[in-house]
């Protein structure tokens, strides 16, 4: 929860309180207070559309002869062997930085296990448990800043994880929002990092 509410503070722009949450036992009251606390102005248009203007445009820089559709896979894009280069380039021309590059999937499985088993050593032999789990720590650091693997296979999917995780940046204008894509959003990022079902994501639902 920690992680996700500081994804929320970078996407909307705010900051919580240290108590301002403690009280918030479903859903749909941390939506209430997410948008109580966007103070800019609100607007209807679409923000899917215009992050896929803004990556598209950007995109063009490195690969200016390319035609760039929502289900262009990025791989063509940003080929294995520059990928890191070419993705700072397009950060650059976005304006912001989007973590769309990373360590693998079967990477971060062993990661995992390695930081699981390294946890349950701490009971037999502390010492040994406790360097197993900075190894770990330091090992996913450096995975996940060389890796190359791509979080997203196509510009539309890196497109939904922009607006996830970088939603006033995505937009034309970041002083302004729409009140109905907020929800949709936080619906969209708690689901992703809890691995939830939609439908168990009500406005009723319980955090604890």
């Amino acid at each position: 929860m920690d992680e996700i509410l500081t994804t929320v503070e970078s996407s909307f722009n705010l900051k919580f309180s240290t108590y301002e949450l403690q009280h918030v036992t479903t859903f749909g009251e941390l939506c209430d207070i997410i948008i109580s606390k966007i103070t800019l102005q609100e607007v209807s248009d679409c923000t899917s559309q215009q992050a896929f203007y803004k990556l598209r445009k950007a995109l063009s820089f490195i690969a200016p002869t390319a035609t760039v559709l929502p289900s262009t896979e990025l791989k063509y894009l940003l080929p294995w062997r520059k990928r890191r280069q070419l993705w700072r380039l397009v950060e650059k021309q976005l304006g912001f930085t989007h973590n769309l590059i990373g360590m693998s999937g079967t990477a971060a499985v062993a990661v995992a296990t390695a930081f699981l088993a390294s946890l349950a050593s701490l009971f037999i032999n502390a010492a040994d448990g406790a360097t197993g789990l900075i190894s770990t720590v330091v090992a996913a650091i450096i995975l996940d800043k060389t890796g190359r693997s791509l979080r997203a296979n196509t510009v539309r999917e890196c497109i939904e994880q922009m607006i996830r995780e970088q939603y006033l940046k995505s937009r034309s204008n970041p002083n302004t929002f729409n009140r109905t894509e907020v929800v949709e959003q936080l619906q969209a990022l708690f689901i992703d990092r809890l691995a939830l079902e939609p439908s168990a994501l009500t406005r009723d639902a319980r955090f604890s």
